[in-house]
């Protein structure tokens, strides 16, 4: 009988043995983990330094070819920066030997990751087919703009322009990722005047935008304001697009709003009756057929689209500019 228990045990170690060893990701030799964007060595021993919570430093020589492994990765005012094991920063020189892990390959570390745009000192630049051009600076959100991993696990994007192709690829150094939350409701409705937010986590009025437009953020979203889901939540933000919105140049962004600022929705509320204060021309959210609102017409007011007020009306969903529209 203990023959027989001891058997099990040792086949129930082997068994855990080998799905931890499956569980662990290797590149380049040395196992890696979530989080680490590559590796670093120097070229000569070096002192390396780190801030602690009460304003100190603290230093560690590092001698030259030893390897430690990278994490975050900073580049702003036109340098770059390695956050080291520990809490250690160093800044890249000509001492420094890094080597990036292929974006992939760090995306098996996530369920659902999100892509973030990491570098302050450029912007990423994407195309449409139809040759429009479109920027993305610091921290904005990736996964919608059509880049997909090629042979070398790196994302890459292929616009076709006649019978040439535009391609771009993208540094793994200047991507974060980070776990994103699906999210099943469809619409949101906002609280209270809001900030808008074009990247998680940070506060912006320059989310990528049309070279020739221009066009950008610099409101909040007041009270009422109806957005659709993107459907993920990332930290405490929810990924929105505009509600219903058939500009292409503003549809197409994908913006952020704090969790705690809006309600889920699984359709418009209905807010009463409302009426139209002088003839005015309304929009079919889903068609873009567009129609004329006599004055006094009324209609059922379910909130707010950018200048547009969504309005219900012989049982059809409806934009027409808000200030052409109260509840007297």
């Amino acid at each position: 009988m203990m023959r027989k228990w001891f058997a099990i045990c040792c086949l129930l170690f082997l068994i855990g043995w080998h799905s931890d060893a499956e569980a662990a990701v290797r590149w380049d030799g040395a196992e890696i983990v979530k989080g680490q964007t590559g590796k670093i060595t120097f070229s000569k021993d070096v002192k390396v330094y780190k801030k602690n919570a009460n304003g100190q430093f603290d230093s560690l020589v590092v001698k030259k070819g030893q390897y430690f492994r990278v994490y975050n990765i900073e580049k702003y005012n036109n340098q770059t920066y390695y956050w080291m094991s520990s809490g250690y920063r160093v800044q890249a020189t000509n001492l420094t030997q890094f080597k990036a892990i292929p974006l992939e390959t760090r995306a098996q570390f996530y369920n659902n990751p999100a892509y973030l745009w990491n570098n302050q000192n450029m912007v990423m630049q994407t195309f449409l087919s139809s040759g429009e051009k479109y920027v993305y600076s610091y921290y904005s959100y990736l996964n919608d703009t059509g880049f997909t991993f090629n042979d070398a696990g790196q994302f890459e994007q292929i616009i076709k322009d006649g019978n040439k192709d535009i391609k771009t690829t993208l540094d793994p150094t200047d991507v974060y990722i980070t776990e994103q939350i699906p999210v099943a409701e469809e619409i949101m409705e906002v609280k209270q005047n809001t900030p808008v937010y074009w990247q998680p986590y940070k506060l912006g009025t320059t989310r990528p935008v049309n070279f020739n437009l221009g066009y950008n953020y610099t409101k909040q979203f007041p009270q009422h304001t109806l957005l659709q889901s993107a459907g993920v939540k990332i930290g405490d933000y929810y990924a929105v697009y505009l509600y219903k919105y058939s500009g292409i140049e503003k549809y197409l962004q994908t913006l952020f709003v704090k969790a705690s600022d809006v309600e889920m929705k699984s359709s418009p509320t209905a807010k009463g009756t409302w009426y139209v204060q002088e003839v005015a021309i309304g929009e079919l959210t889903n068609s873009g057929i567009k129609s004329i609102f006599d004055k006094g017409t009324a209609v059922t007011y379910y909130g707010i689209s950018e200048d547009n007020a969504v309005i219900g009306y012989e049982g059809e969903e409806w934009f027409i500019p808000h200030d052409q529209v109260a509840p007297q």
